[in-house]
């Protein structure tokens, strides 16, 4: 009886242990992910999502914008629903070349920065009802300070960026 606990016990320690070297070194900071919404807007109006990105860290940051309200509606990087179901996205789809300094932007440790884009330009919210706003994408390049962007496309290194979900309450005028 024992010895059929010590090993499961023994397996799970070592696979502990051998990750947390991994975790402890891993170079990229975890960035915290914010979107609101107003509570209600009226169909037919503008439906304002503010992206708040922040670096709880002591290191000033740089983020490639690409593909986050950073930057605009320039791709579809959110999920939207409905009360019929998923919303398609009908805005631009930019194709990329090699990211430019300009195409970051600087997160000053232990601040924020904002983005904020009208949904209503790129997803129909043609009925009342709840909609649900999920971002769906990630970060493609985050540079710790001292180093400066940009990076060529080879170098970019990727982060997830967990972001917790925002709800609106679209209502008849």
């Amino acid at each position: 009886m024992l010895k059929s606990l010590i090993r499961p016990l023994c397996a799970a320690g070592f696979l502990l242990c051998a990750a947390l070297p991994a975790a402890a070194s891993n170079p990229y900071p975890m960035l915290e992910c914010r979107l609101s919404l107003p509570k209600t807007v009226a169909l037919g109006q503008p439906v304002p999502l503010d992206f708040a990105l922040s670096n709880p860290g002591r290191k000033l940051l740089w983020v490639l914008a690409w593909n986050t309200p950073l930057e605009g509606l320039r791709n579809r990087f959110l999920r939207v629903t409905g009360p019929a179901g998923e919303i398609g996205y009908r805005g631009p789809m930019f194709k990329r070349g090699e990211p430019a300094a300009e195409h970051y932007r600087r997160v000053p440790a232990g601040g924020a920065i904002h983005g904020e884009i009208d949904l209503a330009l790129a997803y129909a919210f043609d009925r009342p009802g709840r909609y649900t706003v999920e971002f769906t994408g990630g970060l493609h390049d985050v540079i710790v300070a001292p180093a400066r962007p940009p990076r060529t496309l080879a170098q970019l290194r990727a982060q997830p960026l967990p972001c917790t979900a925002a709800e609106v309450e679209v209502v008849a005028p």
